[in-house]
């Protein structure tokens, strides 16, 4: 993998994942929840282009 599928790809996905995390363990507010909406967009447009 290359730098630009790990900073594009990977750590949005990782981020998402654990915002949604949180939320479902009642750490976070289910206001919160809106914000995996950008960083798996993110993943999913350079998922789209790189391919």
């Amino acid at each position: 993998m290359s730098l630009i599928d790990i900073v594009f790809i990977v750590i949005p996905l990782a981020i998402a994942m654990v915002i949604a995390l949180l939320v479902s363990m009642k750490k976070l507010r289910r206001e919160y929840y809106w914000a995996v909406i950008p960083f798996a967009a993110i993943a999913m447009i350079t998922l789209l282009l790189t391919a």
